[in-house]
């Protein structure tokens, strides 16, 4: 599930229009496999499973187009702000 909100700042024009955001992306807990079942049956491999835990991640952006009336647009961003580990395998 992803979620994402931005909130644009009530300021004059004529500074340009600055905005804030924020997305919430939450993965649930996964049931995770290695190896192949039926070399394991064989007795050839090991076969290992677990769980990855759920996990929430957040990231955080400014956007502010037109800076003080001109034509340049500034972006800064910050990924993963909760420091949440993401685990890619099992």
């Amino acid at each position: 599930v992803t979620a994402t909100a931005t909130y644009t700042l009530p300021i004059d024009e004529s500074l340009g229009e600055i905005s804030i955001g924020a997305t919430l992306s939450y993965v649930d807990s996964q049931f995770v496999s290695s190896g192949n079942a039926a070399e394991f049956a064989a007795g050839r491999i090991p076969f290992d499973s677990g769980i990855i835990p759920s996990r929430t991640v957040i990231n955080l952006n400014l956007n502010w187009k037109k800076v003080g009336g001109s034509p340049i647009d500034m972006a800064i961003f910050a990924t993963n702000v909760n420091n949440e580990d993401a685990y890619v395998a099992g």
